[in-house]
């Protein structure tokens, strides 16, 4: 693969007699590259950007004060600064891009390009055995001084120009990160932080580099390369001393905030000596706060649980400055506060910080399904939904799921598949039917005039007793269609999330959470719906469940699996809350289907229908069984349309 190298001159002074030539390999001193994996995962975001090189994404990170530093050195007479860098000229300026020089000049570092200053390119044929050669930046090489972490990047007759500032093969947001990438890629010894130490020192690796001209008196010398290969380098002392530079932006005097002795308050603000470390004149405080980061943080009082008041503080220190009004801390700290109904009832709406201390009462419209329920002077903060009976508790990492996004392992350890699925329930509700209008009067009210009724070959009974209703997922078998994988797909699309991130690659404690099928039949009047057709492919003896299990079952006008190859939007899906005023037609003329998430049992079961006219019957003996199991057994009556079995209902007790 070929590697370009762009040497650019930043700035338009070319003095080359008198100037003092301060080049950084831009891939390591300026930017760091961040591994695609871990991308997502940082959190500081601010000084990463995204760049397309190849076709690919690349992801960087921008090396503290990088900005700060070049802008520094740029306003300083007869220094000129220079970057080289490994990738092509576009992807470099595209690079640059994403840097800003700060105030006064406020623009990008391309943008200083294009603005008339002069710059070599040097590509692969201008280099000599693959090295930098430092005398195409510049004749006086006595002056000349590249910062790199890439050891040996120049000619070895350049190798005294060459000054090592830290390390350079990936940025890691932690020690631990990058020990761990260097537990599992030992050939990286040397280009990552082997100790914490060495990890803290790289981030404040331009502030050494500052430090190192300072100690050299880079702007007075006559020969700067000698001055620095003279100097005794302390890394760690010089990193300190320099930070205070670059905290200051890179220049002596800087108003800077006078604290308490406890350093817990703002006294006022002054002019700064960095070099004589001392307080000088008073200024405003407004000119402290048009440089410093300030923080808005909630004031609270322990006893009360209660938020008492805003407080605008110092980021860096958490130093107080003043009170502010409550409404900046609740905009700067929105990820921070959640909104929660008083109580199981949806009446009054309060807002919390933390999950820990009462803000205010806010519009009814911001709590949703979240409640905070105070149990023995406590207060627990519950996402919960009604199954028609009772509040139930909705499962956060579940709640919290994007569409196609994969549902952590961790939940099947901690839940049961009971909870899951009612929480996956929920998700759908909350995420796709909250968007429709939901009225009080249904056209149709499906919770109410539906029952969910399954049929079975009475062959089967003993192994329902002893296992339970089990799925082709983990019996390995249908009167249906028989394609497990297929089927995990659709049933993922009816949810909008993934079960698993690869079917069978969690097994059973997925495999009893995917749904059973069953018909859905409509008791109350339902012209121009269409009807379940009743047919004795499935079996000969119904099972009714029981109207709790719908909070954790979903429906489809019509069947799931033809309505997922339909590509109909997640397969026609609807919760049995679903409440609309306009009337639901099936959308494939065979069958409503119920689908029943999660574990089911013949606890589960409401009654059994047997007997029905044209399907197998049962004997006494037959019935005695499920007698045995306390389930109430019934005669079967049936109703018609058109020659087919649209309605299977119990007849007498037997």
């Amino acid at each position: 693969m070929k590697i370009f190298l762009l040497l650019i001159n930043l700035f338009p002074v070319l003095c080359w007699a008198t100037s003092k030539n301060i080049v950084f390999n831009l891939d390591g001193t300026l930017i760091q590259g961040i591994p695609a994996s871990r991308f997502s995962s940082y959190t500081n975001k601010d000084q990463m950007f995204t760049v397309s090189i190849a076709g690919k994404p690349r992801y960087f990170y921008i090396i503290p004060f990088a900005s700060q530093l070049v802008a520094a050195l740029h306003s300083k007479q007869d220094i000129s600064v220079h970057v080289v860098s490994k990738y092509s000229r576009q992807d470099t300026l595209a690079i640059l891009s994403k840097i800003r020089i700060p105030k006064p000049l406020n623009d990008s570092f391309n943008k200083i390009f294009e603005n008339g200053s002069s710059h070599v390119v040097l590509t692969q044929e201008d280099l000599v055995s693959g090295k930098i050669d430092l005398s195409k930046v510049s004749t006086d090489l006595k002056n000349t001084i590249l910062f790199t972490g890439y050891p040996d990047i120049v000619l070895p007759t350049y190798k005294s120009n060459e000054v090592a500032a830290g390390k350079t093969y990936y940025y890691f947001e932690t020690f631990e990160q990058a020990a761990a990438e260097l537990a599992s890629n030992p050939k990286l010894t040397g280009l990552i932080p082997s100790t914490k130490e060495e990890w803290s020192l790289d981030q404040g690796k331009l502030a050494y580099a500052w430090q190192i001209l300072l100690k050299a008196n880079f702007q007075s010398s006559e020969d700067l390369v000698s001055d620095i290969n003279a100097l005794k380098f302390n890394q760690a002392d010089w990193t300190k001393d320099g930070l205070e530079w670059a905290y200051a932006n890179f220049t002596e005097i800087v108003p800077k905030w006078v604290l308490s002795a406890d350093r817990s308050t703002v006294l006022g603000c002054s002019e700064y000596s960095v070099i004589k470390k001392k307080f000088q004149k008073s200024l405003s405080f407004q000119e402290c706060l048009d440089i410093y980061g300030t923080k808005f943080t909630f004031k609270t009082d322990e006893n009360l649980r209660k938020v008492v008041g805003c407080e605008e503080k110092d980021e860096g220190t958490s130093a107080f400055i003043q009170k502010s009004q409550l409404s900046k801390c609740l905009d700067k700290n929105k990820d921070a506060v959640k909104f929660y109904w008083k109580g199981y009832k949806k009446e009054k709406c309060d807002s919390y910080f933390n999950e820990l201390y009462f803000i205010q009462e806010e519009k009814a419209g911001n709590c949703g399904d979240n409640h905070a329920i105070e149990e023995n002077g406590k207060i627990k903060f519950l996402s919960l939904f009604f199954d028609g009976t009772s509040y139930i508790e909705a499962i956060p990492g579940i709640m919290k799921l994007g569409v196609n996004q994969v549902v952590d392992n961790e939940v099947y350890k901690k839940f049961d598949s009971i909870a899951i699925s009612q929480s996956l329930i929920k998700l759908i509700q909350q995420k796709r039917e909250s968007n429709n209008k939901q009225v009080a009067e249904p056209a149709y009210d499906f919770y109410r005039d539906t029952r969910i009724v399954m049929a079975i070959n009475f062959g089967l009974f003993k192994k329902i007793q002893d296992n339970g209703f089990l799925n082709q997922h983990m019996t390995k078998s249908s009167n249906g269609t028989l394609n497990p994988a297929r089927r995990a797909d659709a049933e993922d699309s009816f949810l909008g999330v993934k079960l698993e991130a690869k079917y069978d690659s969690v097994g059973k404690l997925v495999h009893k959470i995917r749904p059973k099928y069953s018909y859905l039949l409509l008791d109350a009047p339902h012209s121009g719906m269409g009807d379940t057709i009743v047919t004795n492919q499935y079996g000969n003896i119904f099972f009714k469940f029981k109207d709790s299990i719908k909070n954790r079952s979903t429906f489809t006008p019509g069947d799931s699996l033809t309505l997922n190859t339909l590509q109909v939007p997640y397969g026609g899906t609807f919760t049995f809350y679903y409440r609309s005023s306009k009337t639901m037609s099936m959308l494939e003329t065979r069958y409503w289907e119920a689908q029943i998430w999660g574990e089911l049992t013949l606890k589960d079961v409401d009654y059994v229908i047997v007997n029905c006219p044209g399907f197998a019957t049962l004997s006494d003996a037959d019935i005695e069984v499920f007698k045995q199991q306390d389930l109430d057994v019934y005669g079967c009556h049936l109703t018609r349309s058109n020659g087919s079995i649209v309605n299977v209902m119990k007849g007498g007790q037997l």
